[in-house]
């Protein structure tokens, strides 16, 4: 089945009908969303401040990781419900818009560096302070973009 059908069947189904006739879901979602959104990036500007030793520099950077990591998990869960909930009604439109696309390819893109590089390079003991202030700038630049193309999909859409 082509993944066009698929967004035609979701901005068709009865859940996408629920949100659009419903007065407040689209504002009350989007906050939430977010909310999700505020942990994902304030957790991220933590951890990145750490690892440029500006924010509790006597604690080491996993101490720090690890709540961080637990709110930026909890964002990151609020944020995918919200959105794939926000998502359904306008399936078709949302998935042909470029900057949507853009969107998604910088989440995408943010969770695998915070997953994968940012984890590496903060737990190694040998990494320099140099790869670390570089990973800390780079995860907050990430999720920055992330909201900054979700305002202009908003915009834009």
């Amino acid at each position: 089945m082509p993944l066009s059908s698929v967004f035609d069947s979701l901005a068709n189904s009865g859940l996408a009908s629920a949100i659009n006739e419903t007065t407040y879901a689209v504002g009350a979602l989007s906050s939430i969303h977010l909310l999700g959104l505020t942990l994902i990036v304030g957790s991220s500007i933590v951890v990145g401040l750490r690892s440029f030793g500006l924010l509790v520099p006597a604690r080491p950077l996993t101490d720090v990781m690890r709540p961080a990591g637990r709110a930026l998990l909890l964002g990151l869960s609020i944020s995918v419900v919200t959105g794939l909930l926000m998502f359904t009604p306008r399936a078709v439109s949302a998935s042909e818009n470029p900057v949507f696309r853009t969107k998604m390819l910088l989440v995408s893109a943010a969770i695998l560096f915070q997953l994968t590089l940012f984890r590496f390079v903060a737990r190694s003991n040998g990494s320099s302070p140099l790869w670390r202030r570089l990973s800390g700038a780079l995860g907050i630049a990430l999720w920055f973009a992330v909201g900054f193309y979700g305002v202009l999909f908003t915009v834009f859409e």
